[in-house]
């Protein structure tokens, strides 16, 4: 199976933004 199937990017975008969620809203308080 190769590695970078659309599904596989798609579940891979989709875990980075959902792992970036806490980093973005501290980020937003930061820069407040």
């Amino acid at each position: 199976m190769p590695p970078n199937t659309a599904a596989d990017r798609q579940l891979s975008s989709t875990s980075t933004r959902s792992s970036n969620i806490v980093t973005e809203e501290q980020f937003q308080e930061l820069i407040k």
